[in-house]
């Protein structure tokens, strides 16, 4: 179709219009939504607007003041950390003056509690062998009364005896007795029987067969008498032996209670001398006791002054390394703050020239903003002229969607946030609206869509510490933190974290059990993006076996003790730097690597916190003489130089070698991490 000279001009006034603007290279989405303007709508989405500018610029401001505030603090801990080292410094000279008064004390208590002993033992020698003649006089008197007590006994089991004895003869008597009763009324029953026979017969014809029948059986009741009276006879015997029995047995009685009664009379005769003895040497007990107490009590003391000199020791040794460690301390601190403090101040240099990016922008939008608005005014000023004017030329469509084009411009020039690029492009858009304006009657034209391009989301993303190991290999029965040295963000730019609690983990490490195991890691961000890790644990078989020589801690914090050869129990302590131990353990994995030794007792050290020391191994005999005092006990270190026991002089040690120890002097090693020193004695090869 035709189009006419009108708006032709128009439309060349339009890009007069969009060439005074500033032009500006991102694009916005469009707020008009006429279908004139369809091709404009996913425009400039990068392009920021004043609000995100000056967020930009506020923002820049504030990081700034942030920064200062922390350049301050670091400054602050660099010179704090100066100050510690040279306080610890300045310390140390009192510190070792301290100690070696301590050593020279816990000396001379050590020397204290050897005259101690000796003065003490003696009199609790003394005192024993007092109590214990003492005792023995008690004792032996305490014999006798219970050889008389014992005596006493039997000759009281010996009264009961004969007591019993007598009562059992009575007891015959009083048997013998119903007996010869008994047999007297059985006799008089075979008399009266008899007496009754003899006159039944004499009432009968004599020789005649009754009277025979009844003199018979008065002559066998007769016989039957006879027996009783021979039975009564015995019986009457017996009674007689029985009777002088019981005159024997009262007699015997009787010399067995005269003989308890001379017991008894002995018994109390010496547990009274008993009494008297114990009452004589109680208080010479008692007194023994008493010195036994009172040397032991001084011996005591002597020992308690002497751990006390040791306590004092070790706590001036521990307050000399703690300041040792704050002197060697002191640099990594300063060293930090100094870092940290560049590294701020780079920040802040990169702040501040950020601040001028963003107040350079933002100065600029608003120039761009004004000179978009006057475009967009100019071309609104023209598109209601020509509806004014010309209108009723052109389709009824074709105008309305014209109006339409020039209502979204007005709303985008009365909005004071609409972003520059939407206020260029709402004067393009009228013009195009210009250019669809068609004279009747020509038939409306559907406005040509343009599709819309599909949103692109980002992948989250994983990132990893400096010392992370993607697949490691482990000791058995080590911990393993699974999620040590990995962190998650929603994208590339790492701006945002996924929290751990966030993440799936599909995991089947057991740390107890050799084998290679699979962790898998998937996260997902808010776009519902995921992205996976998938990492190899090997956990390794640990063999052990026996070893000698001597390891130095050489871990600037020290080396920890552990319980079991995995070194995943600590056991709570740690061993000081620069002390040497000596190993009977080695612990390897199953590549052969050294990963821990064995210091006895099941106490281990991680390899990595040691390394094996070098001492001559020459043997030979030592023989303690303190060349200030020759009679005084020496100390035994530890190669931490920490007093373990005392030795007493001339006494003589087995040496294994020698070593210069942290104080710079010359030691003996008596096996097993005691340690003394050379000028405390003589030494002769072996």
């Amino acid at each position: 179709m035709k189009k006419n000279r009108f708006r032709i001009k128009y439309v060349g006034a339009v890009a007069a219009a969009l060439l005074a603007a500033a032009p500006i290279a991102a694009t916005a989405v469009s707020a008009v939504s006429a279908p004139a303007f369809a091709a404009t709508t996913a425009k400039a989405d990068a392009q920021p607007s004043r609000d995100e500018l000056a967020d930009a610029v506020k923002q820049g401001q504030e990081l700034i003041g942030k920064l200062d505030n922390d350049i301050t603090a670091a400054q602050k801990a660099k010179d704090d950390a100066t100050k510690a080292g040279s306080d610890a410094q300045a310390a140390i000279p009192a510190a070792e003056q301290d100690l070696a008064d301590k050593k020279d004390a816990s000396g001379q208590a050590a020397a204290d509690q050897v005259s101690t002993v000796a003065e003490q033992q003696p009199i609790i020698a003394a005192a024993q062998q007092s109590q214990k003649t003492a005792q023995g006089w008690i004792d032996r008197k305490q014999g006798i009364v219970d050889a008389a007590k014992q005596d006493l006994a039997t000759a009281t089991a010996t009264v009961a005896t004969a007591d019993q004895a007598v009562k059992d003869a009575y007891g015959k008597v009083q048997t013998i007795s119903d007996q010869i009763t008994a047999s007297k009324t059985k006799q008089a029953a075979l008399q009266k029987h008899h007496d009754d026979l003899i006159a039944e017969r004499d009432k009968l014809t004599p020789g005649s067969d009754q009277w025979k029948d009844r003199d018979n059986l008065a002559t066998l009741t007769q016989g039957q008498i006879n027996d009783q009276i021979t039975l009564q006879g015995k019986l009457g015997d017996q009674l007689d032996a029985v009777n002088t029995e019981i005159a024997s047995k009262e007699a015997a009685l009787g010399d067995a209670q005269v003989v308890e009664q001379q017991k008894q009379d002995y018994v109390d005769a010496k547990t009274t001398e008993l009494n008297n003895e114990k009452n004589k040497q109680q208080p010479i007990i008692d007194k023994a006791k008493k010195d036994i107490a009172d040397a032991e009590a001084k011996i005591k003391a002597s020992e308690d002054a002497h751990q006390a000199a040791i306590d004092a020791v070790n706590k001036a040794q521990e307050a000399l390394d703690k300041l040792n460690a704050a002197v060697e301390q002191a640099p990594k601190d300063i060293a930090a703050a100094e870092a940290q403090l560049n590294k701020l101040q780079d920040q802040k240099m990169q702040a501040q020239v950020d601040l001028a990016d963003a107040q350079a922008k933002l100065d600029a939008y608003d120039g761009k903003d004004h000179d978009a608005r006057l475009a967009l005014q100019d071309a609104i000023n023209k598109g209601k002229a020509l509806v004014s004017t010309h209108g009723s030329d052109y389709t009824d469509d074709s105008v309305n969607m014209f109006k339409q084009a020039l209502d979204a411009a007005y709303g985008l020039l009365n909005d004071a946030k609409a972003p520059i690029q939407q206020l260029i492009d709402a004067v393009t858009d009228l013009g195009k609206a210009a250019d669809a304006l068609v004279l009747k009657p020509t038939q409306p034209v559907t406005p040509p869509t343009t599709p819309t391009t599909p949103n692109t989301y980002p992948d989250p993303v994983f990132s990893f510490s400096d010392n992370f190991v993607k697949d490691p290999t482990i000791a058995t029965g080590q911990s393993f933190d699974q999620n040590a040295g990995i962190s998650a963000w929603t994208d590339s730019s790492k701006s945002t974290a996924i929290p751990v609690g966030n993440w799936q983990v599909s995991s089947s490490v057991d740390t107890n059990k050799p084998g290679t195991y699979t962790v898998t890691y998937t996260i997902t961000n808010n776009y519902g993006k995921t992205a996976t890790l998938t990492r190899t644990i090997t956990v390794s078989a640990l063999t052990e076996s026996q070893t000698s020589g001597v390891v130095e801690v050489t871990n600037g914090s020290g080396a920890a003790l552990y319980t079991d050869n995995a070194t995943s129990n600590a056991a709570g302590r740690t061993l000081a730097k620069g002390s040497a131990w000596k190993i009977f353990g080695v612990v390897k994995d199953a590549k052969g690597n050294i990963v821990a030794y064995n210091l006895g007792g099941k106490q281990y050290v991680k390899a990595s916190d040691v390394a094996v020391s070098a001492a001559t191994t020459e043997k030979g005999t030592f023989t303690v003489r303190y060349a200030a005092n020759p009679k005084w006990a020496i100390a035994v270190y530890n190669s931490g130089l920490k007093v373990q026991k005392l030795i007493s002089a001339g006494s003589r040690w087995q040496t294994f070698g020698t070593k210069t120890l942290s104080d710079g002097k010359s030691y003996f090693n008596l096996g097993g991490n005691q340690w003394v020193r050379t000028d405390y004695g003589t030494w002769s090869a072996k």
